[in-house]
């Protein structure tokens, strides 16, 4: 079929067998007369493959005329609305009532014509029932009308179509049978591909005798999930009925399968979770350290005819018989506690998930990220627009800044992050219930126990707040606490880093990458920069990795952290076996040097030795990942190999 631009008809002769020939006239303006183009050949289906409708003929939005004798057409001229009416049964002979059906965009580049077919051989035409009807109005051909040739379609017979809506935008799409939303749905052999069921993710348990088979929905979400507006706050997207990140992945359901079943396992070898709300999606499923408890989060899918959606629900099951209770009841109201003080008004307590979750300290006991209580709706907009920004570099320093999306432009953004990145840090034993508040109400962003569980690296946010970089550099504070609140050293309080260099190997100045040694109890570690985080700047050496034990640090508040190692490039971790080794991890972007060193942390004397010393682009002699081992505390460190 060959396009036609304004101003064209379109001739389809229907044979009574075989292809459809397409013969396009293109109408000069002014007169009558038309330049014809050699015909093109369709198959019949070609035609009969595209959506049909039936129009309703006393408000036919096509008017019909002959344009010549020697030529019997029907010519459907456009109307202004399209409008869905009763369909006919199939049709044998003389074909009656109004059909019609919409070109493609890409065969007819106009504003969303339709081409019909009716009337006998002998060029009669007729509207209305399969009987016979009243003749639909005649009106002349206009400029870009679409002429259908039907002057042998004794023999065709026309099938019964599902009703449709014609859109009449330019560019618009056939919409699709059965589709009230307007969405086109691919034929059902695609959508089977497209909507097969996806390998369920697996969590073992830390025996390593069961483990999760946690289902997973189809690869792509539905419409209605990616259609929820999003809060762009800080370089964050935040769903604000969840307090959540938006469009989060999730999975549908959980079954317990014994280590030796194949994956996905058959129904009769898993036994599912039951108990939790029917339907809700799933997420941060995880183990409790000896396996005795799983953790995990629910969520209403808020589609058509579920329940409303709100903040995430943590629930407990167990693994050996499947049955779930939710893990945070709502506070007992008394004069103290009103039912009022609960977030929201929710009827449980629900979790902050914006920065972190919840996180196991031992066998019963976690910390979670709720919502503080008495939380309400969050602040509307003033009704007057704050100022005008006004930026400066009065102090003389060197601002390189990338392009960030999703950054804060006023204080009201200010104080909606605030809003919605604020939460309270909640213990809980989940064998008896208790529930103990350890944490204010602040933005905490990380909260990491040591090994032993018997202290907490707990970090926040804090203002000033930027309009010019994202929250990962806005000031922040690390402290270590005991496991039930109790204050016990400040190890960062990093300011607002708005004039970090561009340059690759740049970073903040003061401590960063602050954790647990997976080796040890309870020792800390950091790496702090020595160039002030320039890559410009020559300096050796360039890093230095501190560390401290938390005894020490709760013992004796003068004591100084040790060094453990340098490097003369970027250093990018640290990976611990024992006290006797550790592997020590730079490179530099510049030269795409790559060095692992060898050294002995609890012996900072001796010197490092290299392991390798590469370039990181050479894929095939990249060697890979040190194998680890779990070690009692639950972490996982280098595992020694013995030759015997």
């Amino acid at each position: 079929m060959q396009a036609c631009s304004t101003g064209s008809a379109l001739g389809v002769r229907l044979a009574r067998s075989g292809p459809i020939v397409c013969d396009v006239a293109r109408r000069r303006p002014g007169t009558s007369s038309t330049a014809r183009f050699p015909p093109r050949i369709l198959p019949f289906t070609s035609l009969m493959s595209l959506p049909w409708v039936a129009t309703d003929p006393a408000r036919a939005p096509w008017s019909i005329s002959s344009p010549s004798k020697s030529t019997p057409a029907a010519t459907f001229q456009r109307s202004a609305a399209v409008r869905s009416g009763p369909i006919s049964p199939p049709l044998r002979g003389t074909c009656s009532g109004t059909w019609s059906t919409a070109l493609r965009p890409s065969l007819l580049p106009l504003p969303h014509h339709a081409i019909g077919v009716r009337g006998a051989a002998a060029g009669v035409v007729s509207a209305g029932s399969e009987s016979g009807g009243t003749p639909v109005a005649q009106s002349p051909a206009g400029p870009d009308a679409i002429a259908v040739d039907a002057a042998a379609v004794a023999a065709v017979e026309v099938p019964t179509f599902q009703p449709l809506l014609l859109s009449t935008a330019t560019g618009g799409t056939p919409i699709h049978a059965g589709s009230p939303n307007g969405y086109k749905l691919p034929p059902p052999e695609i959508a089977a591909i497209v909507d097969a069921p996806a390998q369920p993710s697996l969590s073992y348990s830390p025996d390593r005798k069961t483990f999760l088979q946690l289902t997973r929905p189809p690869s792509l979400p539905p419409i209605f999930e990616m259609s929820r507006p999003e809060l762009k706050l800080a370089g964050l997207r935040v769903d604000p009925d969840l307090y959540a990140r938006s469009k989060m992945s999730y999975y549908t359901g959980i079954s317990i399968v014994p280590a030796s079943e194949v994956v996905p396992a058959p129904p009769g070898k898993c036994h599912q979770l039951v108990g939790f709300p029917a339907g809700s999606w799933i997420n941060y499923v995880s183990w409790s350290p000896d396996g005795t408890h799983i953790a995990f989060t629910v969520r209403s899918p808020g589609g058509p005819g579920d329940p409303p959606r709100g903040p995430l629900e943590l629930w407990l099951a167990d693994p050996t018989t499947g049955t779930c209770r939710p893990a945070l009841r709502p506070p007992t109201p008394t004069v103290a506690a009103p039912a009022a003080s609960m977030p929201l008004g929710l009827p449980y307590r629900g979790l902050n998930t914006v920065f972190d979750d919840y996180v196991w300290l031992d066998d019963d006991t976690l910390v979670a990220a709720v919502l503080p209580e008495g939380l309400t709706a969050p602040p509307p907009r003033p009704a007057t627009p704050p100022g005008p920004k006004v930026s400066d570099n009065t102090a003389g320093k060197k601002a390189q800044n990338r392009t960030w999306p999703d950054l804060l432009k006023d204080e009201y953004d200010m104080a909606i992050f605030e809003h919605y990145g604020v939460s309270e840090l909640l213990q809980l034993d989940v064998r008896t219930g208790k529930a103990v508040v350890i944490g204010p109400p602040r933005m905490y962003i990380e909260v990491d126990p040591s090994p032993d569980g018997r202290f907490l690296l707990v970090t926040w946010l804090e203002r000033p707040y930027s309009t010019a970089v994202p929250c990962g550099r806005f000031p922040r504070r690390t402290q270590l606490w005991c496991r039930d609140g109790t204050f016990v050293r400040e190890l960062a309080a990093l300011t607002l880093a708005e004039d970090i260099p561009i340059a690759f190997n740049s970073c903040r100045a003061g401590p960063r990458g602050i954790s647990w040694r997976d080796d040890a109890p309870a020792e800390i570690y950091w790496i702090e920069a020595q160039d002030g985080g320039d890559p410009a700047v020559d300096v050796s050496p360039r890093d230095v990795v501190l560390a401290l034990t938390a005894d020490d640090a709760a013992n004796k508040p003068d004591v100084q952290p040790r060094q453990l190692a340098s490097t003369d490039l970027r250093c990018g971790g640290v990976a611990w076996c024992d006290g006797d080794l550790a592997i020590l991890f730079e490179s530099w972007h510049k030269t795409r040097r790559s060095v692992w060193w060898r050294f002995a942390p609890d012996q900072p004397h001796q010197p490092k030795t290299a392991i390798f010393d590469r370039n990181y682009e050479d894929v095939y002699g990249d060697p890979g990942s040190p194998l680890t081992r779990r070690t009692r505390w639950g972490t996982y460190a280098i595992a020694r190999v013995t030759p015997d």
